[in-house]
């Protein structure tokens, strides 16, 4: 006798269906056929993910949590490099800052759960605490996971175990290496030796030295595969014998050439060893990137040195030069040919406030090719001079020191490609209103305040030329101090009116009349803003625009504003803390993050 199948059984193959239909449209989602190359850019992105992992790790943060989607993003996620760099100090800064059995716990957890990509920055040294964890307790680490390495000797504490007590071979994996080594307090150098630890290191490509005294440029180093070199000497009271042995290592001239891949070269420096260090064979001609920084100690110029070497840079993209102490004399140079220069740092920062000479910056700007150009004090001549000498400049800074008849330049100077301006003006600046900058994304403007000098028109001058100017601006910094009375709302109503397709506008001491403050805060003006600063005379003038603002954005579905700040012009000192209360409600009740401080 047959017997027929029970109904259920057709509701159950149903059931199967279904659930196999559901783990078929899982295996096809877009995510699981998306190529690897967008994935990684994708990991990479996370906007708020600064690549720093914690230790011991928190599973359902990034980026771990990218493992537990499926085997194909763990697997994908754990070979990103830029996704695994962990911070871990085995020593202590001050007393009590780091506890060392945290450090071993840290240091136990990054052999156990991270990948073999991982980057392990490891700072050993600068110990004022007896309770660390010894260099010797460090090598297991050091050879299977430590890419970068920041070591600081304690002269102070001569116990400290130094590194030279590691065996040859744990440091295979480093890449970046930075060590500081104390001063010492008598003539006779740190007999450390470094030898061998550093020679099996073939990744290394990045060094980094703080030191007076030159032996440890002495360690076998792999100096043909370093990529960049940063040699920091600032002590003041160079001594006879620390003199001689620099000398003698700037004679050295195999140790420098032997720097074949060398790229990107950094000298800090103060005057004392300019006279040596800028001697030394460098493999001038093929660096990339040059950063000088010196101090003056003493009365000496030793600015011509700097240009002797700079000379022979002819493949440098990248330039900055920075001093702080003794100002210079103007100096007779030669022109100095940089034809591949793109990015020139010259924002001179010493203790008189004066420049690089004009003359030298048009001598290297020369060739057309700079992109960007940051600049210290110039007039207003100079920087006309200099900007038209670059036609392909994208970004400039420079702080204008006093203006000069503007009939001296008769034509317009285009600056077809600029996108980011910044400029600080004295009361005897005048704003350069000659040059045309259509692609102008990027605007930043302060005047300086001088207790008694009105510059009204200069600011004035400022807003005219903004409003008359063909940019599309996207962000807008405005610093001075200025009222604007009635008889200007029309010209202050056409300036607004040409920001409306910015997404931040600051406007720090400039206080409007009371009829554009109501209409920003009915969104006649502004509607893409989300980064919003305004001055105003009293703070209920303030809350009362934001609040009405938020109002009108809130109704209409659509919050732009982000950050709203106000700057109160009162003749009371009032802390920020005095404004809590009503910054707390507006945050609470709008999610919007305001600040308000006192306009001094």
């Amino acid at each position: 006798m047959l017997h027929h199948p029970i109904p259920e059984t057709s509701h159950q193959s149903k059931l199967l269906l279904s659930e196999h239909i559901s783990r078929l449209s899982v295996a096809l989602a877009p995510h699981k056929r998306m190529p690897n190359e967008i994935l990684e850019h994708i990991f990479c992105s996370q906007s708020e993910y600064d690549g720093i992992v914690e230790l011991p790790p928190v599973l359902s943060s990034y980026p771990w949590v990218l493992g537990r989607v499926c085997s194909r993003w763990r697997r994908l996620s754990r070979s990103l490099r830029q996704l695994w760099n962990t911070t871990i100090c085995s020593g202590s800064v001050r007393s009590g800052y780091h506890d060392p059995q945290k450090a071993r716990k840290q240091l136990d957890c990054a052999l156990d759960v991270l990948p073999e990509c991982a980057r392990l920055y490891l700072c050993i040294g600068v110990m004022r605490d007896r309770d660390v964890l010894p260099t010797s307790a460090l090598t297991v680490y050091l050879s299977r996971l430590v890419t970068k390495l920041k070591y600081s000797d304690d002269i102070e504490h001569p116990e400290q175990e130094s590194l030279d007590i590691l065996p040859p071979g744990t440091l295979s994996k480093l890449e970046i290496l930075s060590v500081s080594l104390a001063q010492p307090k008598t003539d006779i150098e740190i007999s450390t030796s470094y030898a061998g630890l550093f020679g099996s290191s073939s990744r290394l490509q990045h060094l980094k030295l703080r030191s007076d005294t030159p032996n440890f440029l002495l360690a076998d180093i792999p100096w043909h595969q370093l990529r960049s070199f940063r040699l920091e000497v600032v002590w003041c009271d160079m001594n006879a014998h620390t003199r001689a042995s620099w000398t003698q290592i700037a004679h050295s001239a195999d140790l420098f050439r032997r720097m074949t891949s060398l790229e990107i070269l950094v000298l800090d420096m103060v005057d004392d060893y300019c006279s040596i260090l800028l001697t030394c064979e460098f493999p001038w001609h093929q660096l990339r990137s040059l950063i000088i920084y010196w101090k003056a100690s003493n009365k000496e110029q030793n600015f011509p040195l700097i240009l002797k070497p700079l000379a022979k840079c002819t493949a440098l993209t990248y330039l900055k030069l920075s001093n702080f102490g003794n100002p210079f004399d103007p100096v007779k140079h030669d022109p100095i040919a940089l034809p591949s220069l793109q990015y020139l740092d010259a924002e001179y920062v010493d203790l008189s406030g004066s420049a690089v000479p004009p003359s030298i910056l048009m001598s290297i700007v020369s060739s057309g090719a700079l992109r960007v150009l940051l600049m210290g004090r110039v007039t207003l001549g100079e920087f006309y001079t200099l900007v038209a000498q670059c036609p392909r400049l994208e970004k400039i800074k420079s702080n204008i020191t006093q203006g000069e008849n503007e009939e001296t330049v008769t034509n317009a100077i285009v600056l077809p490609h600029l996108l980011w301006l910044g400029l600080a003006l004295t009361p005897k600046s005048l704003f350069p209103t000659r040059i045309v900058t259509p692609q102008l994304i990027f605007l930043h403007i302060e005047v300086e305040f001088a207790k008694f000098a009105d510059r009204s028109d200069l600011l004035e001058s400022v807003i005219v030329y903004i409003t008359r100017s063909d940019m599309q601006l996207r962000e807008l910094y405005l610093v001075g101090r200025t009222i604007f009375d009635d008889s200007l709302t029309q010209v202050m109503r056409d300036f607004i009116s040409t920001l409306n397709s910015c997404t931040a506008v600051v406007l720090v001491g400039v206080i409007f009349p009371q009829e554009i403050r109501d209409e920003i805060a009915t969104g006649v003006h502004l509607p893409h803003v989300k980064h919003f600063a305004i001055s105003v005379s009293d703070a209920s003038e303030f809350f009362e625009m934001v609040i009405n603002r938020l109002k009108r954005e809130e109704a209409s579905g659509v919050v732009c504003l982000e950050l709203v700040e106000g700057f109160v012009r009162s003749n009371t000192l009032l802390s920020a803390r005095y404004f809590e209360p009503m910054v707390g409600k507006i945050g609470e009740r709008f999610g919007v993050t305001c600040r308000v401080a006192p306009l001094f």
